[in-house]
């Protein structure tokens, strides 16, 4: 317990700036792990006319869900909420439709990734259960949390492809090589950049498997300048497009 206040309040104290200026209240309550206080003080804020536009207060209801996701030690807490950290990534999704100028994007970063960490585990298990509209639905997120995901994009259109959703994995597909003619892949996140070499090799060997060759060798050569140093990439690339 005294780790994990600790590492909330260093976290806290990162972001100091904006939210004390701004909600000291549910700073206070997020430090103090008081996190079904903050979640109905948020919400009043969410729904109260002069703050129901303001990007903050979704994003200390998407922590303070994230947070109770992560207290495996209170059974109670959990059987309360059993879909907080679904919750969560909703409520970062409203931060992020609000947030228009990405005002709080490059403070939050870490938080964000950290979400994007959990909806990617989460997919891949999706994956290999073969529930690939549910994984669908999770790669959608995650370019709602950032529109220049590469790697979700990609993903993405994965999932439409093997659910049958043909235009619609034709639309990712070509958002995501149109992001990638545009260099958007060199601002990505370590995570984002892991995300895109593992959706990179994920797309060519499902390519391949059915016989598009030609087109899963298109997505390793988008590929490759980024990760010719990567064993993993370079070994699926030898084998398709090599």
């Amino acid at each position: 317990m005294m780790k994990k206040s600790l590492l909330l309040f260093l976290f806290a104290g990162l972001m100091l700036p904006s939210f004390a200026q701004d909600y000291p209240d549910l700073l206070e309550l997020l430090v103090d792990e008081k996190y079904e206080k903050l979640l109905l003080k948020a919400e009043r804020y969410t729904l109260d006319e002069d703050t129901r536009k303001d990007p903050m207060p979704y994003l200390y209801m998407s922590m303070g869900y994230r947070a109770i996701s992560l207290k495996d030690d209170d059974p109670d807490l959990q059987e309360k909420y059993p879909k907080a950290f679904k919750e969560s990534v909703k409520f970062a999704v409203k931060h992020r439709k609000k947030d228009k100028s990405n005002m709080y994007y490059d403070e939050y970063i870490e938080f964000f990734d950290d979400l994007r960490t959990e909806v990617m585990s989460q997919s891949f298990g999706h994956i290999g259960s073969e529930k690939y509209t549910k994984a669908k639905g999770n790669y959608k997120n995650l370019t709602k949390l950032d529109n220049s995901d590469v790697g979700a994009w990609i993903m993405k259109g994965c999932m439409e492809h093997l659910a049958k959703s043909t235009r619609e994995a034709q639309l990712s597909f070509e958002t995501a090589e149109t992001l990638m003619d545009e260099g958007a892949s060199n601002a990505l996140t370590e995570t984002q950049t892991d995300l895109l070499r593992d959706a990179l090799i994920y797309c060519a060997t499902m390519l391949d498997s059915e016989g598009s060759t030609s087109d899963a060798r298109k997505w390793l050569e988008l590929g490759h300048g980024l990760f010719s140093e990567n064993e993993e990439f370079m070994v699926t690339y030898e084998m398709i497009a090599g």
